[in-house]
């Protein structure tokens, strides 16, 4: 018998439905706040049919997780991927990761926060993430690297270590503006990160 149809099961293309409820959820009251319950008056799928797919409710939150940074990855990606102007592909980085608008970046910075804070205590975790970063770092060099080939940047450095300057950039005023640091709004998050990754790049 196929193991999708086994009696308690979610079908299998309810899967995205319930990561993506049970993110919602975790973004509303937080991670270690997720029940497996929460998410079943959200999507209707049994308890014990959670239970059955994902064993645990830590092991439901370490995927939703998992998913979600790689979503935000491939959407990141996608718009990146589209420009084929190297400076726009870098300031295209850093308004879409720290983002003027509130709900999005509430939930993408709630999301990378409990990653990282998750990736300290589980091993699997950090050992993806390593993968994960030298991802997020390879969408700006990729930039850096053909603004360097074209003339339009003139980095003092490797391109890999501009690149990670400026993602480490980005990560920190990124959780500034989200933790609510008053000066730190998002405007001049993006603008600091802006002119600093001018002068990592040598663009005038």
């Amino acid at each position: 018998m196929d193991a999708s149809k086994r009696r308690g099961r979610p079908r299998a293309h309810d899967r995205e439905q319930v990561l993506l409820a049970a993110k919602t959820v975790a973004v509303q009251r937080g991670f270690d706040n997720v029940r497996f319950s929460d998410v079943a008056a959200v999507t209707g799928v049994p308890v014990s049919s959670l239970q059955y797919v994902f064993g645990s409710r830590d092991a439901m939150v370490s995927e939703v997780l998992r998913a979600g940074v790689r979503d935000e990855l491939a959407r990141l990606r996608q718009v990146i991927d589209q420009e084929p102007d190297p400076w726009r592909r870098i300031e295209l980085f850093v308004e879409r990761s720290i983002s003027v608008d509130d709900t999005a970046r509430r939930e993408g910075w709630l999301l990378w926060i409990e990653y990282w804070r998750a990736a300290l205590r589980d091993p699997a975790l950090a050992e993806e993430y390593a993968e994960i970063a030298d991802s997020w770092r390879s969408l700006v060099q990729g930039a850096v690297d053909d603004g360097v080939k074209g003339g339009a940047f003139d980095i003092a450095g490797t391109s890999p270590d501009a690149a990670a300057s400026i993602v480490a950039l980005v990560d920190g005023l990124g959780v500034q503006v989200e933790v609510g640091e008053r000066r730190m709004r998002a405007g001049r998050a993006i603008r600091a990160a802006h002119a600093s990754a001018r002068r990592i790049l040598g663009v005038t």
